[in-house]
């Protein structure tokens, strides 16, 4: 009777620590899977290097309201992944504006300006007419 009891608590006991132990390790394991397979690929022009693009995880938090926020995280950012009418974007209007280079600004906003006559526009217009401009570049 005995050697049956400690076989009950024994076993499930190496099977949780062993599952916890290989769950704890994923990560670390996932990340050297990683940089062995793409070894011998370079970054693509225009995109982020091959270091930056290893170290980028998906980050996961509770807001106020207790509902799930989603973050795209690495190398000290951390940019919200929204929902749009066509599919995911990461960081909203304002935070990609910035980021464009002079052309693809001219493209979203090819009057002189426009940045500054958008400011005193209602918040609404100018959200909207961002977000048009943002799917015309993306998908024209």
């Amino acid at each position: 009777m005995y050697n049956f009891l400690k076989s009950l608590v024994k076993w499930p006991l190496v099977v949780g620590l062993a599952s916890y132990g290989g769950y704890k390790s994923h990560n670390r394991i996932e990340k050297i899977a990683d940089k062995i397979h793409y070894s011998g690929l370079n970054a693509e022009k225009g995109y982020a290097s091959k270091k930056t693009s290893l170290k980028l995880t998906i980050c996961r938090d509770k807001n106020e309201e207790g509902n799930l926020e989603t973050y795209l995280c690495g190398n000290g950012t951390k940019i919200p992944i929204l929902k749009r009418n066509l599919g995911l974007i990461c960081g909203d209007a304002d935070y990609n504006f910035k980021n464009f280079k002079p052309e693809e600004v001219e493209k979203l906003c090819p009057k002189p300006n426009c940045r500054e006559e958008d400011e005193n526009d209602d918040k609404k217009s100018v959200i909207g007419g961002l977000l048009e401009g943002l799917y015309e570049f993306i998908f024209d």
